[in-house]
């Protein structure tokens, strides 16, 4: 009968919550496709569902050929070992597992800013970009002990690293690629552009909303002893923080379409909550539950005013993936 010593169940018992905690996050691609697929037009659904899988596909063969590699291997600039499981360690094989799912996810911001206007070459294309030329390098710098790193840097679940990343390089794309036809075309009936769906839309934000408990209390990479309260901890600094910017971003709309039929916007509520999300990640281990009521609120007023401001300059974002995802 094998025995193990108290060290040794504790570390075990980490890994299993990071194994837990991974496929929560792989399971917020459910949650993106559900979404993305209900915000859009009935006749571009199948294409957004296609996107969302073909994108994972092509981030786990470039993860696990250079990705993994290029962002945690060794070197200060970009990694150059660790390359298709060479030299892997046991815990190399939970953490390649764990940043695969963030890898995924970072991607798929990407399809939700282009929707409805990005052909499927050339989505394919920009996959095959963000997993070798841009995600790995960011990562590198900063979750795997690169420049930034040595500078101080610090996101604890990826605020900036994985959220402002697929957000910054979705919003360019969709700048590039201009709005769709008609949109913003004050002779065209503009709630043609509404979500097609919109119990899909709630459905996605709640299946994403579970996936992000993954997402940040799996960054603590452990449970076991002391480390339990510090994941609770997290994961209430998260809910904390979704609800106040929901509810936020719902007050500021009804106050400025009262008595009108925009008041209540599910739509706006269901993306305050992710920008709420969004918000917290960064600092979730490292604030109190009140410091995440107020970043929460201050994410959900962000996102009303600036989704505002995209729609003023006629920067289509079709789902608000850049602010809320």
């Amino acid at each position: 009968m094998t025995t193990y010593t108290i060290q040794q169940l504790s570390q075990n018992i980490d890994s299993l919550w990071v194994g837990v905690s991974t496929i929560l996050v792989f399971f917020m691609q459910a949650g993106f496709a559900i979404l993305e697929s209900g915000s859009v037009r009935s006749k571009n659904s199948q294409n957004m569902l296609f996107k969302n899988l073909i994108d994972i596909c092509i981030t786990t063969l470039l993860w696990w050929f250079v990705g993994y590699g290029m962002a945690y291997g060794s070197g200060k600039f970009i990694g150059t070992d660790l390359f298709n499981t060479q030299d892997f360690t046991s815990n190399n094989y939970r953490d390649w597992l764990f940043q695969w799912a963030f890898a995924g996810t970072t991607m798929t911001i990407v399809s939700g800013c282009m929707a409805e206007r990005t052909a499927i070459h050339g989505y394919m294309v920009l996959a095959v970009i963000m997993n070798t030329l841009i995600y790995p390098w960011i990562v590198h710098w900063t979750w795997g002990g690169g420049w930034l790193a040595e500078g101080g840097f610090t996101d604890f679940a990826g605020s900036g690293i994985v959220h402002l990343t697929g957000g910054v390089s979705g919003i360019v794309g969709a700048i590039m690629l201009g709005k769709r036809l008609d949109r913003f075309d004050e002779n065209i009936d503009q709630h043609k552009f509404r979500p097609h769906n919109t119990p899909q839309v709630v459905l996605g934000t709640f299946i994403l909303w579970v996936g992000w408990y993954g997402f940040n209390g799996g960054s603590v990479l452990a449970i076991g002893g002391e480390n339990e309260q510090s994941v609770f901890v997290v994961m209430m600094n998260t809910t904390i923080s979704a609800v106040a910017s929901g509810m936020s971003a719902s007050f500021i709309n009804s106050f400025l379409n009262f008595k009108t039929d925009n008041m209540y916007d599910l739509i706006l509520l269901c993306n305050g909550i992710l920008a709420g999300l969004v918000s917290i990640t960064a600092g979730c281990d490292g604030v109190t539950d009140y410091g995440a009521f107020i970043i929460g609120t201050i994410g959900g007023l962000l996102y009303k005013v600036s989704g505002d401001l995209l729609e003023k300059w006629e920067i289509d974002d079709p789902i608000n993936a850049f602010l809320s995802g």
